[in-house]
């Protein structure tokens, strides 16, 4: 539409411009756009006139710019935005003394050595300094804490361009050895520790061993300590650290830098996963917390951080203060704290926690203290992750241009920005849309390529102009329109997400190796097909390679196999070139995770989901499954969850006095037939919000649980998507499915609430008081659409919506039953979710298997106790004659002996419900 209407301007004419043109910033909202009129001068300048007075913020001016320029659609045009008085909009840029200032810090801390660690591979990017910026956050403006950008079905930029910054871009440039910085906080983690050296004394949490000294120069807070390095250490400094709750948290360590200090000195993390060893360049980084890296700390458990004078003889190595984790903001602009968790807030109150030096910051807003602070980092590189709004869809991204319209709008281009810095935009953004239409959606819009006066861009061109050797090449992503439904939908799924975090990922590789493509290799993805297989001696563990659609690079040519007690901490055991181990000393009564990792010349991938396995050499065997392919994030929820392996570790290990032998695999496995259902006495197969896109239950899974009921099985299934997926959006052999296996009727798409209770006519929970799934402010997930269902033929209803409807049913036929319309795993009390785990496997199995005598040796399988074999899945007295379907005769069944009544948990109210716009 405005491309129609430029292309009639005269050059001293002028057009409307569209309010649905602009982006959804404070001051320059649609609503403020009305009567802005687009011109173009006689000089062949383009000016738009917006109906405001007076100067606007650069992130209200960065949004106007992102939304009109790939609506207009131009080449070879200038653009200049005005007021209505014809003033200039754009802000002013950083006085040359800051970008003077910048320049020096940037050279005092670009290249060099950098960090390194004992357990990383060699990467494709080690050595490479990345700054990432996540766009806006919670600022301080108008005397008053606020989002930057409101909230749009169900997202807000604020939040979800971390999340994707976060979770995603940056663990996996640092598997791929990369030195990453970022402008925001990267844990969500209430949880921070700050130890200083000064914090001496007896049983104090900062200790030494050997001859350390005072330095000369301040310190943070106070003094530093200092000991010469020898290649036999002798001298320790030690940081006691102490969590309140299991979390990843990140490390940094602050030291003052200078040129006689250790060019690595060593670090050793000592985390509830083991001892991490890391090798910090002391000669730069200066007084800022320099990142060790992420690891998992135990609540209450030990913890430390170990600084060694270990290394080249002479050199100094010093030590001063250690932190971990993220916690509130505490940041006071003049009215207070923001009351939010520092990884909500923006760059502006980062940058004042993290003690970035005031002059660094000086004369920087929310907009451009983001470069300013990449600058003072030393970073190689400058990445800034946004999703834009204000009409339209796809991929756009930006480089620094007081002109507009890249590729035409100077033929001397490479005069204005940072050498490198097209190539990164080109590489980058090919790299996202080739990416999103291979892995997405074959028509995602490629909505071009533009140069722009960003003021996310401005400071970093201009200390190169300022001074050549600045040299930082930087562009800003705009990775969808998070205000267009398609757009938004597919932005509140985690695997878009990561999709597009690879994406920039893999253009960061292929452009740092740009003259040398034989070594722009990269890490594969992670492992799929995982099955974790109680037989013979002991647990084979077995994985397939995963296969990535448009990396060529990216095959698997080993593997670190990891081992957790509890699904959250993870210990390397193993490495292997195959897709096969055999893991032995084991006992019974061990409940046990896995997860796999694949690397090859580029990096590591990230974890595979785990499997677990609950080790007997008798009683009855189950097989969980882990059917999860989706997990769906908005502004409503904490993205710490879900750690769904470590619930169902917790409530198998309570459920039945630990009688239990129990497997794991995913269900691709089952699909495939990998992994058999009628070798177990009763399956636990969860699905989670996995929904049409991802197949809640494919065909091949569908086949694999209906010859399992028909032969006699046990199954428990649970999933908010099941209904919405098979039958309202299904095909008929999925509707035949729902109705003939899972004996459903499906009745509507959202509960409207978080609580359910037993049904009147409840059997096998006759004795649950009710419980409360998560809303979005537990540790699980948000469930978003939970299904109302109700009983088909033979079957029971079991659970209740506190508002009315079916939550849960259960049937019996040739097998049994017990299907709910929301997932299990996500009920927040974990005495609630165990005692319902325990009842419904003494449904399935008739009756509690004996208690085990724990701590024996695995001496391997007995009666594998499948469906076929006596093992408890189909003979008993609820069951109709075999091939019957859900026709049943149901039986009340007692509550398990000893069970407590659940706790009552209050429901939170329901927010409206946006599934007209989700896939």
């Amino acid at each position: 539409m405005l491309a129609t209407i430029l292309a009639g301007l005269v050059a001293a004419g002028a057009a409307p411009l569209a309010a649905s043109a602009a982006a959804c910033g404070a001051e320059l909202s649609p609503a403020r756009l009305d009567g802005a009129r687009v011109e173009r001068r006689d000089d062949g300048t383009l000016q738009v006139r917006v109906p405001v007075s007076g100067p606007v913020a650069d992130a209200d001016f960065d949004a106007l710019l992102a939304s009109l320029l790939p609506r207009l659609g131009l080449v070879g045009v200038d653009l200049q935005v005005v007021d209505e008085n014809g003033v200039n909009l754009a802000p002013p840029g950083l006085a040359i003394e800051a970008l003077r200032r910048l320049g020096e810090e940037w050279r005092a801390n670009h290249g060099g050595a950098r960090l390194s660690s004992d357990s990383a591979a060699a990467g494709a990017l080690r050595g490479v300094r990345i700054a990432l910026s996540a766009g806006h956050g919670v600022d301080y403006q108008a005397g008053a804490w606020t989002f930057q950008r409101t909230l749009q079905h169900d997202l807000r930029e604020d939040v979800h361009t971390n999340e994707i910054v976060f979770r995603h871009l940056a663990p996996m440039l640092e598997a791929a050895g990369a030195d990453v910085v970022l402008v925001r906080e990267r844990s969500v983690s209430p949880e921070r520790v700050v130890v200083d050296n000064d914090d001496g004394g007896l049983a104090a949490p900062y200790g030494e061993i050997g001859a350390w000294q005072t330095g000369d120069s301040p310190g943070r807070g106070g003094t530093y300590r200092y000991a010469v390095s020898a290649p036999a250490a002798t001298s320790t400094a030690t940081w006691k650290l102490t969590v309140s709750r299991t979390d990843d948290l990140p490390v940094y360590a602050w030291f003052l830098a200078g040129a006689n200090r250790s060019a690595a000195a060593q670090y050793l993390v000592d985390h509830a996963g083991g001892v991490s060893t890391l090798w910090v360049d002391q000669r730069s980084d200066s007084s800022r917390w320099r990142y060790l890296g992420t690891f998992p700390f135990a609540a209450g458990a030990p913890a430390a951080v170990h600084l060694l004078a270990a290394g080249d003889a002479g050199g100094v190595v010093v030590a001063d203060a250690v932190r971990l984790g993220g916690g509130a903001g505490f940041a006071d602009f003049g009215g207070g704290v923001s009351q939010h968790d520092r990884w909500e807030q923006g760059a502006a109150a980062y940058a004042l926690e993290e003690e970035v030096p005031a002059p660094t910051r000086a004369g920087t807003n929310d907009v451009t203290v983001r470069p300013a602070t990449a600058l003072w980092q030393g970073a190689s590189l400058f990445v800034s992750v946004h999703t834009n709004a204000g009409g339209g869809g796809g991929t756009s991204s930006f480089v620094y241009s007081g002109a507009v319209a890249y590729p035409d709008f100077d033929p001397n281009r490479q005069g204005r920005v940072p050498p490198g810095t097209l190539e990164l935009q080109e590489t980058l953004h090919q790299s996202l849309v080739e990416t999103l239409r291979a892995e997405w959606d074959p028509a995602w819009a490629d909505r071009g390529m533009y140069g722009a006066d960003f003021g996310e861009l401005r400071p970093i061109a201009a200390a190169w102009q300022a001074s050549a050797d600045v040299v930082v090449p930087a562009v800003l992503l705009e990775v969808a329109f998070h205000d267009d439904a398609a757009d938004s939908a597919a932005l509140r799924e985690d695997r878009f997400r990561a999709v597009a975090a690879r994406a920039i990922y893999r253009g960061i590789v292929h452009y740092v190796h740009r003259d040398d493509p034989g070594r722009a290799v990269v890490a594969p993805r992670p492992p799929s097909h995982l099955r974790a297989l109680l037989s013979g001696p002991g647990l084979a563990l077995e994985w397939a390679a995963a296969v990535d659609p448009v990396e060529a690079t990216a095959g698997s040519e080993s593997y670190v196999v990891e081992q957790s007690a509890d699904g959250r901490v993870f210990v390397t055991i193993a490495s292997t070139a195959g897709t096969r181990l055999e893991v032995g000393a084991l006992s019974t009564c061990d409940t046990v995770a896995f997860r796999v990792i694949a690397r090859n010349a580029g990096g590591t991938s990230l974890p595979s989901r785990p499997v677990l396995v609950r080790v007997n050499d008798r009683g009855p065997r189950v097989l969980w499954v882990d059917g999860e392919r989706r997990l769906n994030r908005t502004a409503l929820e904490r993205p710490d969850g879900p750690h769904t392996a470590a619930r169902v570790m917790s409530d198998l290990r309570a459920a039945a006095g630990g009688a239990l032998r129990v497997d794991s695999a995913r269900a691709e496995a089952v699909a495939d037939g990998s992994v058999a259902l009628r070798d177990y006495a009763a399956v636990v197969w969860t699905t989670g919000e996995t929904s049409t896109l991802d197949h809640s239950l494919t065909a091949e899974e569908q086949a694999a649980i209906t010859g399992y009921l028909g032969g006699g099985g046990a199954l428990a299934i649970s999933g908010a998507e099941l209904g919405w997926d098979l039958v309202a959006n299904g095909g008929a052999a999925d509707r035949a499915f729902y109705r003939d296996t899972l004996c459903a009727t499906y009745v509507s798409d959202d509960a409207g609430t978080f609580r359910v209770r037993a049904a009147d006519q409840a059997a096998w929970l006759s004795g649950f008081v009710g419980a409360t799934f998560d809303d979005g402010t537990g540790h699980s997930y948000r469930v978003d659409y939970a299904d109302v269902i109700a009983p088909g033929s033979g079957a029971v209803a079991e659970l209740l919506y506190d508002r009315g409807g079916v939550a849960a049913i259960r049937a019996a036929g040739a097998g049994r039953l017990f299907y709910a319309g929301f997932p299990l795993e996500t009920i927040e009390a974990d005495g609630a979710r165990a005692e319902l785990m325990r009842a419904i496997l003494a449904g399935l199995l008739g009756a509690a298997p004996e208690s085990p005598e724990c701590g024996l040796p695995y001496g391997g399988l007995a009666a594998d106790g499948g469906a076929g074999d006596g093992g408890g899945g189909g003979g008993d007295s609820d069951a109709a004659a075999p091939g019957s379907g859900c026709d049943c005769r149901s039986v009340p069944l007692s509550w398990p002996a000893g069970a407590a009544l659940l706790p009552v948990l209050a429901a939170r109210r329901r927010r409206p419900s946006f599934r007209a716009a989700q896939v």
